[in-house]
């Protein structure tokens, strides 16, 4: 091969990434979808954790044995899980008015 065989060559395939770029953009609505999906994840996860420790304190608050302190410490934990679970739940509620608010979404 020549030299300037070469050279188209090479120049060709270092244009390859510009076309793999080269693609229609990305539409508000896959944002928003993409946004909805990546939030209900993060909230599932939330409540599954808050359902873990309410699990957890109940365990603890049925072995604290009269135990004040462990009675104590499993209470906070069970009402902070359900605070979280609120929290959650709200989030959701918020996130999905919003969206709907902006994109004419409905669940």
């Amino acid at each position: 091969m020549n030299k300037k065989t070469i050279l188209k060559i090479s120049l060709a395939l270092s244009l390859l990434p510009w076309l793999v770029l080269a693609q229609a953009p990305t539409p508000p609505e896959d944002l928003w979808a993409t946004v909805r999906k990546l939030v209900g994840a993060l909230l599932a996860v939330v409540f599954i954790l808050g359902v873990i420790f309410l699990i957890i304190g109940a365990i603890t608050y049925i072995t604290a044995g009269g135990d004040p302190a462990k009675v104590e410490s499993a209470k906070n934990l069970m009402l902070y899980a359900v605070i979280g679970i609120g929290i959650a739940v709200l989030a959701w509620a918020f996130m999905t008015f919003i969206i709907s608010y902006l994109t004419g979404w409905r669940p």
